[in-house]
């Protein structure tokens, strides 16, 4: 891990109104390096409809990243930027539950697209802000991206995010021999949030409960990671409370195989009430670090082999049944239940990933990602 780094994230944020963009660009700053926003916000009402956005100061998953850098281009992660969004929108019940896709947006950008401040980053027409107030405010305006990377219908619109938990603290994921490290922040474990969008020609308006993140690296995530297993949760209902308070708790569970075959299972426990989360760390290392070696616990559905089930410090994650969200060669995310080992009614309902780096690494893979890819050309 380079020294700047190490010293930029010395003075770690307690509020979202002392967040610093800093850490992130500089990392974003090196060849192959990457900063990226997540934010998640389900409709808590109705429990319907469900919104990723990632923006992306360096576009991990781009083939034309990892192309010009397989050639030898030195090309930084602040000369890719891009906008991801997902909106999900859940329809009947119990057995009869299908969950759809309702916008689909994946556009990358010039290195001109992107534009920096003090606690503010805008990627084209879209952005996202760290208030004063404490609050986040982003601006959506995208065409949705087609098959074949063609231009759709466009979104349009504000979300506003309103952490009332102290932000944690930037965590140390891996750091591969060129001392190249990810670091994990979350932002806010379980918030309230508003959503206000125009989809084409339909409105969309709701007040639901928010998860939001950040990762950065300097160098290419696949060099760091073999294959990582994810997941956040909220209590209360199935998507969490109907709005989120600081009474309301929060669980995120992390498990991480670096290229080394180092393992790390985190889980970061947010009891409610204004209490400060509980950090669970443990290390291991993987008896049979092999390419391919995929987990024991996994089933094939379309492309890829994902596991049931994953366990870090007290808490066990499973995936639920017929909650697919998003599939593709080399990536997963879908709902899931986390549960206490020990305590049955510590239980959350929220989202989970699983990300295969290794099949993610292979040139042909990454050609299929041009097909739901558009290249913005200002």
């Amino acid at each position: 891990m380079s020294i700047d780094l190490k010293t930029k994230l010395a003075s770690r944020p307690e509020s979202v109104a002392s967040v610093e963009l800093l850490p992130s660009l500089h990392a974003a700053a090196h060849t192959g390096g990457y900063a990226w926003w997540y934010t998640e916000i389900h409709d808590a009402s109705q429990e319907r409809f469900g919104l990723t956005l990632i923006m992306f100061a360096g576009s991990v998953f781009s083939p034309a990243y990892a192309a010009q850098l397989r050639h030898g281009t030195p090309l930084r992660g602040l000369e890719v930027p891009a906008i991801n969004l997902v909106l999900h929108e859940s329809t009947g019940q119990g057995r009869a539950r299908k969950v759809s896709q309702r916008a689909w947006v994946m556009n990358e950008y010039p290195a001109s697209a992107l534009r920096t401040e003090d606690r503010a980053i805008h990627i084209a027409q879209s952005s996202l802000e760290y208030l004063g107030d404490g609050s986040i405010r982003i601006f959506i305006d995208e065409d949705t991206t087609r098959f074949f990377g063609r231009p759709g219908p466009k979104v349009r619109g504000h979300l506003r995010v309103r952490p009332s938990l102290p932000v944690g603290k930037p965590l140390l994921l891996a750091e591969n021999p060129r001392g190249e490290a990810h670091f994990w922040q979350p932002i806010a474990a379980c918030a309230p949030a508003e959503v206000d969008l125009q989809v084409g020609e339909v409105p969309l308006r709701y007040e639901g409960t928010a998860y939001c993140d950040r990762n950065f690296g300097e160098g290419r995530l696949e060099d760091s990671f073999r294959r990582w297993c994810w997941a956040h949760g909220f209590s209360g209902g199935d998507v969490g409370p109907a709005i989120a308070t600081p009474s309301d708790s929060a669980v995120i569970v992390y498990d991480t195989t670096a290229c080394s075959g180092d393992r790390q299972r985190i889980a970061l426990h947010y009891p409610g009430g204004g209490q400060s989360p509980a950090l669970q760390l443990s290390h291991s290392r993987a008896e049979t670090p092999l390419p391919g070696d995929l987990p024991p616990d996994g089933k094939e559905f379309l492309w890829l082999k994902v596991p049931r089930s994953f366990v870090a410090g007290d808490f066990r994650c499973e995936r639920l049944p017929r909650g697919n969200l998003l599939d593709s060669p080399f990536y997963a995310r879908f709902r899931s239940q986390i549960q206490h080992s020990t305590q049955p009614d510590l239980r959350f309902t929220g989202v989970g990933e699983y990300l295969d780096l290794e099949r993610f690494s292979r040139p042909a893979l990454q050609h299929l990602l041009r097909y739901k890819t558009r290249q913005v050309v200002p």
